[in-house]
Order: C-alpha cells, then structure tokens, then sequence
C-alpha cells in the first residue's frame, strides 16, 4: 500500500466501523430503556404489523372479560329479585290453602285477601324495580339481551339471551280454566228426581277420560233419605268423591277440581295451554259434558282474590303457575351464569395466550440486549483507539519531509 497524504483509508475504515458499533449501542440503548425490540416500523416492519393486530386482539379479549362478568353480574342481580319474589309467592300461596279451608268465616278471608293483595304489590314492586345500569331486568320491556364476548364482530362473538321472565302480576300465574256446563250435581241433574231416594252411582276406573288420561274409579253414595236436603248433601259427596279422583291425576292431566260446597258442582281448571278434553261414558253419571270443555284463560295475578273458597284454589293453581315460571326463569339464569363464567376463563387463557405471542415478537431480551450493549461498547472503545492510530499514520509522511 502506497503512503499518501490525501486519502487515509485506514481512517476511513476505522471511521465506517466506528459508525456501526455506535448505532449498535444506540439500538442497544434504546431497546433496552423502552422495553420494546421494536421501537419504529425500521425495527421489524412485519413484526409490527403482527404486534399491532395481537394488541387489538388482546386489548378486545380483556374488554369482553368484563363485558361477560357484566352478564354474571347482570343474572345476579336478576335471580336474587326473583328469588324474593318466590318468597313472597310461597307466602300467598300458604294464604291461599288457608282461605280454601271451610273453616273461615267471610271476614277470616278477607283479612287474608288484605295480606295477599299487600304482597301482591311487593312483587309487583320489585319486578318493576330490578334493573341493571339502568336497564330494566324484570318487566317485560326488553325482548331480549345481546353481550358482546369477543374481539371481533361474527356471530360467535355475541351471546343473545332472550327475554327474562316477566315477573310483574301481569306476567306471572296465567292459568287455563273451565267451568264446564252441567257441573252442578244437585238431585235435578244427578240422576235424582225430584225428593226420590236414589243412589249417585259410582263410576267404574277407565270410564271418564280427562285430556287423554283414564280416571280411577269413584265411589258411588246413596241419598240417606227422601229429603231434597239430603239428597243435596248426597251430591256434594259424590261431588268430593269425583273431585279427588280428577286431583289424584292432575300431575299427569293437568287438570284439578273443586266441588262447591253448598251444590255439589264441580269446576274445572288447567295448567296446560291445551285446555281439558273430558270423554267417556262416565260422563253421563257426573253432569260434565263430553269434548273440549270451554277454556277461560286468567292471565297473571291481578285477578287474585281470597275472598271465597272458590277464589282460594284458584288462587292456589295461580301461584303454583307463576312459581313454575320462576323456576324456569331463575334455571336459565343459572345456566346464563354458568356460561358467561366459562367464557371468561376462555377469555383470560386466550388473551394470556396472545400476550406471550406477542412478548416474543415486541418485546426486549434483556439478556441478549445487555450483551449487545456490552459488545457495541467494547467495539466503540476499540474503534476509537484504532482510529487515533489511523490518523497517527499520516505523521510519516511528516517524518520523510523533514529529511529534504
């Protein structure tokens, strides 16, 4: 190599590797006081587009987290209303089987009609009352709940939970009835004519069906003697008789009884939205008619009333409704519950999954980083050590001029 005076590549080249053992340490520096190995799309230009993307990601999965414990918090709040509302059902319905007792007096009754009524407006109250962030919960005015449980925007990332029950007295203890035409057993439509003794035959198991179902038998009573009065009384225990046998089977038909204490006649009443279909030759013993008896529906429990003992046990069948809607309505809250607490624990998994993806792509290896740093220094050092002996080159020429 020639010595020059105008041109020293040796500096040049200490000068070149100087520069890239500085921005080594700078890079090295700066990774290591951000935190982050990407600190500028320069850095890793498709790794900050895929950090970008798992932010989002993450930052949505940890907002659906909360989102769905809104949900458990929401069903809660929703259950704990309906489970003082079952209280106070179960309440009214003891008022109820206790005004049906033939024991009371007009007045007993209506004291427990007064007490009702009072718990009736607490329900009424309280349905009307629960709401969540301002969201009413229980009184039918929401046709459905809609929670946001992912990231993104398909169909998997939403849980639409349809209407809660409503639990207003308008709501709650519809109930399908029928006064049947020809229920009354009194001696003129009974078989008994007129003050003649005669029996009210029994019925014999399988001769009167009731929605399909057979009918045990029912046991026969004979007037005691010639009086309308007695015979009367004949027909209110063949009407007590018929009734127990019809109640016997009502967890099956759907169907209960009442006899009415001064006639004999009996009344209908369904819990089952198809009615009562009464069939069989039976029939003609019981002053019921065959076919579909006529149904009257009484919606909710406005129309409660503990006044008569007829009103009772209708009162009792009411309740009874409304108690099986409410616990149908707190099984799905239950299940709501149980869902939303599966989604967050899928939720946190997900979301911790992608954040140690994400690590790996943005995040600072400060063991490899503090040995960058450290090789960056000691290369910095020596550069600047072999660049002043570079330069120092140039002093022989000085050395060879002196000589002239």
């Amino acid at each position: 190599m020639s010595l020059v005076l105008n041109t020293n590549i040796s500096s040049l080249a200490a000068q070149n590797n100087l520069n890239t053992s500085l921005a080594s340490q700078q890079k090295a520096i700066e990774r290591l006081s951000s935190g982050l190995q990407i600190n500028s799309a320069a850095d890793n230009a498709a790794g900050l587009a895929i950090a970008t993307g798992l932010s989002s990601q993450i930052s949505g999965d940890n907002q659906a987290v909360n989102n769905a414990n809104d949900g458990i918090s929401l069903a809660q709040t929703a259950g704990s209303a309906l489970t003082n509302i079952t209280n106070d059902l179960q309440t009214i319905r003891q008022l109820a089987v206790q005004s049906a007792n033939g024991t009371n007096s007009a007045t007993d009754r209506s004291a427990l009609n007064t007490e009702a009524q009072s718990l009736l407006q607490e329900i009424n109250r309280q349905a009307s009352s629960a709401s969540f962030n301002g969201v009413s919960l229980l009184n039918g005015s929401n046709s459905s709940f809609t929670f946001q449980i992912g990231a993104n925007t398909t169909a998997n990332d939403t849980i639409t939970i349809s209407a809660l029950q409503n639990a207003t007295l308008a709501g709650l203890g519809s109930v399908s009835s029928s006064a049947t035409a020809g229920g009354a057993l009194a001696p003129a439509t009974a078989g008994v004519t007129g003050t003649t003794a005669a029996a009210f035959t029994g019925i014999s198991a399988g001769a009167i069906t009731i929605n399909g179902v057979s009918l045990g038998a029912v046991g026969g009573v004979t007037a005691a003697s010639s009086s309308a009065a007695d015979n009367t009384a004949a027909g209110v225990q063949f009407g007590t008789n018929l009734a127990d046998a019809i109640n016997a089977l009502a967890s099956q038909t759907g169907v209960s009884a009442t006899t009415d204490a001064t006639t004999g006649a009996i009344s209908l009443t369904s819990s089952s939205s198809t009615g009562i279909v009464l069939a069989g030759a039976g029939l003609a013993q019981t002053g019921l008619t065959a076919g579909s008896a006529t149904v009257t529906t009484t919606t909710g429990l406005t129309s409660l009333d503990l006044t008569t003992q007829t009103g009772a046990n209708t009162a009792i069948n009411q309740v009874d409704s409304a108690l099986a809607q409410i616990n149908t309505a707190q099984a799905q809250l239950g299940a709501v519950q149980n869902r939303f607490t599966s989604v967050v624990s899928d939720l946190q998994s997900t979301a911790q999954n992608l954040t140690s993806a994400r690590s790996g792509i943005q995040d600072t290896n400060f063991a490899a980083e503090t040995a960058n740093l450290t090789q960056a220094n000691i290369l910095q050092q020596s550069g600047i050590a072999v660049l002043s002996q570079a330069n120092s080159v140039q002093k022989n020429v000085m050395s060879l001029l002196q000589n002239l």
